[in-house]
């Protein structure tokens, strides 16, 4: 994906993929006027883009992409995938058990001596 396709999709769904200073830049040029951070909280400068931009997207969007049916066919992807949910589920039970150990040393540990 180029640089100028990753800011059309951030201005159009609102999920960032570049860095902000390139994409308040590209903002910018699209509304032809400078833009304050705090706009971003607007909701009307989000509609604005995608009135603007909706003809860029939905080009984008009938764009071929082999690469992604390339990758979906790759099975260890997929299986490295699940190892890193694996892992990341492993992880948060231990944090958990980790919580309920300080806690129950915090309960038992008496503060009024």
């Amino acid at each position: 994906m180029t640089q100028y396709e990753k800011l059309v999709v951030s201005a159009y769904t609102g999920i960032l993929m570049t860095e902000m200073p390139d994409f308040q830049n590209f903002v910018e040029k699209t509304l032809g006027r400078p833009v304050q951070t705090f706009e971003f909280a607007d909701e009307l400068i989000w509609e604005t883009l995608k009135e603007k931009l909706k003809p860029d997207f939905m080009e984008l969007c009938k764009e071929d992409t082999p690469q992604i049916q390339q990758e979906a066919d790759e099975p260890e992807k997929v299986s490295s995938v699940d190892n890193l949910i694996s892992q990341a589920t492993a992880i948060s039970k231990q944090s958990a058990e980790l919580a309920d150990d300080l806690s129950k040393f915090k309960d038992g540990f008496d503060m009024t001596d």
